[in-house]
């Protein structure tokens, strides 16, 4: 919905609502979105990123400097581009909803387009744990399985299922589904069998595991559930979260969530979380549309108003030296902090504290 907008002549007018701003030429029959909107972020490295744009028939846009500036590159599909998954750092994969898979085998300097032949035409998931072994959502009761980096699929079938939501495997025998009428399922053998589980919810919508026993399952009625032993049993976390985003732990006791609105962090292994970050804009335009990690420290999340956030947590060494003679010990601190300068030359100098969940102190 429009919540205002202006015109400058009789045919030229702009347009602002919702993640919106639309410009009109031709006396408001037409309109056309004038602003980015992301809708999918990965890395390969620290600086190597990539993006998926919404609306998905729009090229996807790199980055090379860590997410500060963004361009875009023609992969030369026909289809939109809605998944993306990058297991290693140089092995991608991206799915159009003309049924190619785009992969690069060298960090995204070169994409080749493989054709699938499946019924399917729309996954909700796709999730490559290496550059070999993949697996891919379709249909209301089917997933799908590689092992040969894209090049041959086995289509499994999840028999009296209403609708499988989300998969995450955390290798190429053991995974897990939800399925959106309150179960979730079980596989050790690559999903060739399950052994399924009720959870105490409906509308379950997403699957996340750290390893093969800390899990989490995020619900659309905001209910949350943690599990400690593989998903055998499941635990509610007595918190409302809005529209489920995306979920990462760096450890098994720190991780992030995303929901519609908000960043949360956890450092007790998802048993409760805190409000971390609301990425508001002048427009109000805040949707959080994904979230990526690549390691323990590294972190980005995107916006569906065009807009990139980088978290770094790098703890250093026991002692930091700078190029302009500046010594911090010890590094992390708890209570006392030492700092010596010298060849400053007069030069202005910037100081910035952080905790050790990355809050600016002073």
């Amino acid at each position: 919905a429009l919540s205002n907008f202006s015109f400058y002549d009789d045919l030229h007018g702009i347009a602002v609502g919702g993640t919106n701003i639309m410009l009109t030429s031709d006396g408001g029959y037409n309109w056309e979105r004038i602003n980015e909107r992301f809708y999918r972020i990965g890395f390969f490295d620290h600086e190597n990123g990539w993006i998926l744009q919404e609306p998905m028939d729009k090229d996807v846009m790199h980055s090379a400097d860590g997410g500060y500036t963004w361009s875009e590159v023609d992969l030369n599909q026909t289809g939109r581009l809605y998944e993306l998954s990058f297991p290693t750092e140089s092995c991608g994969y991206i799915i159009s909803d003309k049924m190619e898979l785009i992969k690069t085998t060298d960090a995204g300097q070169n994409w080749e387009i493989m054709n699938l032949d499946f019924d399917s035409t729309y996954f909700r998931e796709m999730q490559f744990i290496s550059q070999d072994t993949g697996f891919m959502c379709g249909g209301i009761d089917r997933f799908y399985r590689t092992y040969n980096g894209g090049e041959d699929w086995e289509e499994f079938q999840i028999i009296n299922s209403s609708s499988v939501t989300d998969i995450y495997f955390i290798n190429g025998q053991e995974g897990w589904l939800t399925i959106s009428d309150s179960v979730c399922g079980h596989t050790i053998d690559g999903g060739a069998s399950w052994d399924y589980t009720r959870v105490p919810s409906d509308r379950l919508y997403l699957v996340y595991f750290y390893d093969k026993n800390l899990g989490f399952i995020h619900c659309l009625n905001s209910d949350m559930y943690q599990s400690s032993d593989g998903g055998k049993t499941w635990h509610l976390v007595h918190q409302q979260f809005s529209y489920p985003a995306d979920i990462v732990m760096t450890d098994s006791l720190c991780g992030w969530m995303t929901s519609k609105t908000r960043v949360y962090r956890t450092t007790n292994g998802g048993y409760s979380w805190t409000e971390y970050f609301r990425p508001l804009s002048k427009n109000d335009m805040w949707d959080i549309s994904d979230l990526c990690s690549i390691d323990s420290s590294h972190i980005w999340f995107s916006t569906m108003d065009g807009r990139v956030f980088a978290l770094s947590l790098e703890m250093g060494n026991d002692e930091i030296s700078g190029s302009k003679g500046i010594k911090i010990y010890p590094n992390p601190v708890s209570n006392i902090l030492t700092l010596e300068l010298s060849s400053i030359n007069n030069d202005d100098i910037s100081l910035m504290i952080f905790s050790l969940d990355g809050r600016l102190l002073l």
